[in-house]
């Protein structure tokens, strides 16, 4: 009986891990799914356009990153990982994130 007890216990957190993985999936499905009707859009990408640029020009990672969400469908996973990884580049190299050390490569 103690062992079937057991048994349950073992299944019902393997569905829950399982459920957990397929709902990552689903989020990750469905903003990928938003990102392309929201690109196919000109004035989505545009606007999309207009934003990075100002994100570049500014560097204003706070106020932007939220708009950026939005328009790429981030999923809260990705969003959090973005952070994780700015952060992680700022306390390695705070001078990495600065605007006068860019190069842009030569285009022609």
């Amino acid at each position: 009986m103690r062992e079937q007890l057991n048994d349950s216990i073992s299944m019902n957190k393997m569905y829950a891990e399982q459920l957990a993985l397929l709902k990552t999936e689903i989020r990750a499905m469905e903003a990928s799914e938003e990102r392309t009707s929201r690109l196919s859009d000109n004035l989505q990408y545009d606007y999309l356009k207009n934003v990075i640029i100002k994100f570049i020009e500014t560097d204003d990672f706070n106020a932007l990153m939220p708009v950026l969400a939005n328009v790429l469908a981030m999923t809260p996973e990705e969003i959090e990982e973005v952070k994780t990884k700015r952060e992680e580049k700022m306390m390695r190299s705070p001078s990495l994130l600065r605007t006068e050390s860019w190069k842009l490569p030569k285009m022609f």
